[in-house]
């Protein structure tokens, strides 16, 4: 027994030698901030064609002026990690070349329509008559994903515009192409 009792103690003094490896600890902390932000992908479709607008008489199209959606574009991708507020900004569709003449009142050069965005926990809509009309929902207090399959833009409910920006059906369009857009923003709310 004391032949082990010996043998520990040199193996104690051993270890307690300078020189002898010993085991060390050091400890890094990672820290790092995440920005607010939100995203928007790229629209499954960038230009909704809805062919000739005329009807047999010249007029709007009747099969165009009602609640039938006419043309859908989807984006994928759509989120917020944030406080944000979403925004959709119109303009209608309006003739694309000016005629050197004014405006007659049987006629018109602009065409509005229903634009409806859903696949937000809230529906946006809007329906432009001036330059860029905007409507805007927020801010909402948390984070969002859009669901599958995302952002769904519907158009529908076509109908024309006077020189003034009032909405009056029987009114004939000019003939030319003509060109509207709808842009959804989604930023962080400030």
């Amino acid at each position: 027994m004391i032949h082990r009792l010996k043998l520990a103690i040199a193996g104690a003094a051993l270890v307690a030698m300078p020189g002898m490896a010993q085991a060390a600890t050091g400890e890094i902390l990672l820290g790092s901030t995440v920005d607010g932000a939100c995203g928007v992908g790229a629209p499954d479709l960038t230009v909704l064609d809805l062919h000739d607008l005329t009807g047999p008489d010249g007029l709007l199209d009747a099969g165009k002026t009602g609640s039938t959606v006419l043309a859908t574009a989807t984006i994928a991708d759509a989120w917020c990690n944030t406080a944000h507020k979403l925004t959709m900004t119109a303009y209608p569709m309006a003739l694309q070349h000016t005629p050197p003449y004014a405006q007659p009142d049987y006629l018109s050069r602009r065409v509005t329509f229903d634009a409806e965005l859903l696949g937000w926990p809230y529906g946006l809509s809007n329906r432009p008559h001036g330059g860029g009309d905007v409507t805007t929902f927020g801010p909402v207090s948390g984070a969002y994903a859009a669901p599958g399959p995302g952002l769904r833009l519907r158009i529908s409910n076509l109908e024309t515009l006077t020189a003034a920006s009032a909405e009056q059906p029987n009114l004939m369009l000019e003939p030319g192409n003509y060109r509207g857009t709808v842009t959804i923003t989604l930023a962080v709310a400030n």
